[in-house]
This record gives structure tokens, C-alpha cells and sequence, in this order.
């Protein structure tokens, strides 16, 4: 059976506007905790982190959320997914995880990924790498092997630059989410929606 495209999208950790302008010259306050959340959609797309010929996993991510002392951004992010190897999965061959009630969720692991966000109120840039994580997909729903299907995921990020106040950055975080497949054509190509929250740390230079 064809392996399910997902983008699981996520997000990585972000500034706003005047962050570090009331900032100490201590050396303790050039790093800062952030969170926030996000919501948005994503498309089947052909990126190939790992470079083995396999893009069947990769998605892209339109994305727009809010940060703590931050305000709004907007995002746009690539990663690919890998199915696990294994048994337990109930649509084809891959290790099972569990979501919504059930054990029989298809897990997959996250191959890699790279984003930028964009800060309304300046236009800074901020970019990172996705650097691990996994996702659990449910392709057993109501209609059998129809989607809408549910997802849950968990993605690491490392921030390394951007532009203006972003520039030399340098920063890690978790994201934690949820979305659903809601289109899956022949070709295992999807449509998707999703949203999270995410924590951690960014240090300017």
C-alpha cells in the first residue's frame, strides 16, 4: 500500500520586534526564552534532506502565529518524514504508535527540514534547521483508508540567523502539535492543516 505524504509541519523558535532593545549589556541576558503558537496548511512537496532519491515524505508549510514579547510572524517551512520500519502500523509496514485511542498509528521520523519566519512589524527574517522528531499518523479512520486522517508530532529545532535584529542568532526548541490529512490523491500527494505550540531558548550574539 502506498506510504501516506505528510508535512507535519512545524515551526522553530522566533523574535519579534524590539526583543533585545531594552536588553542589558550582561552577558546572562543576551539569551531569552520564548514560546508561542501557530496555525496553518501544507502541500505534498519534493525536498530530499537526506538525498536518497525517496521525496514521497516532504511537505511545505504555510504557517502564521504569535509570540510571547514578540507579536506576529508569519512562516514558511520544508521537512520530510520517513516511515519508521516496523510492525504495528495498520495501513502498510511501519512501526505502529499511538493516537486517538488506538495503538495501530503509523509512526514516522522526521529525515530534516529548514524554515524562515518573517516578523510583521519589522520584516526581520529568522531562520533555522529542523534537526529531529517524529510523527504519528492514523490512517484508520470512519471511511477506512479515506482520509480525513489525525496526526500528532514533535519536532527540535536549532536557530541559526536571519536578518536584522536576527542576524548570528543561535537558539534551540521543541514543538508539539496536532493536525489531519484531509485530501490524498492517487499518488499519495496530500493536503493537510495544522497547529502547535512551541518552547526554548535564542541567544544574540
Amino acid at each position: 500500500m502506498r506510504t501516506i505524504k505528510l508535512f507535519s509541519s512545524v515551526v522553530a523558535l522566533m523574535f519579534a520586534v524590539g526583543f533585545w532593545l531594552c536588553e542589558s549589556t550582561d552577558a546572562k541576558d543576551s539569551t531569552k526564552q520564548i514560546s508561542g503558537s501557530f496555525s496553518g496548511s501544507s502541500v505534498t512537496t519534493g525536498f530530499d534532506f537526506d538525498h536518497d532519491s525517496s521525496t514521497d515524505q516532504s511537505g511545505d508549510l504555510i504557517a502564521a502565529g504569535k509570540q510571547n514579547g514578540g507579536g506576529a510572524f508569519t512562516l514558511r517551512l520544508v521537512n520530510e518524514l520517513d516511515p519508521v520500519p516496523g510492525t504495528g502500523c495498520g495501513a502498510f509496514p511501519a512501526e505502529g504508535c499511538n493516537i486517538d485511542g488506538v495503538t495501530d498509528g503509523c509512526l514516522f521520523t522526521v529525515v530534516g527540514g529548514a524554515g524562515a519566519f518573517r516578523f510583521d512589524a519589522s520584516g526581520d527574517i529568522s531562520t533555522l534547521e529542523i534537526t529531529g522528531g517524529s510523527a504519528c499518523i492514523n490512517p484508520n479512520s470512519a471511511s477506512g483508508v479515506l482520509p480525513p486522517f489525525d496526526s500528532t508530532y514533535t519536532q527540535n529545532w536549532s536557530f541559526n540567523g536571519g536578518s536584522g535584529q536576527f542576524a548570528g542568532t543561535t537558539g534551540s526548541g521543541v514543538v508539539t502539535g496536532k493536525g489531519q490529512i484531509t485530501v490524498l490523491d492517487q499518488l499519495g500527494h496530500s493536503f493537510s492543516w495544522d497547529n502547535g505550540t512551541y518552547k526554548g531558548t535564542i541567544s544574540k550574539p
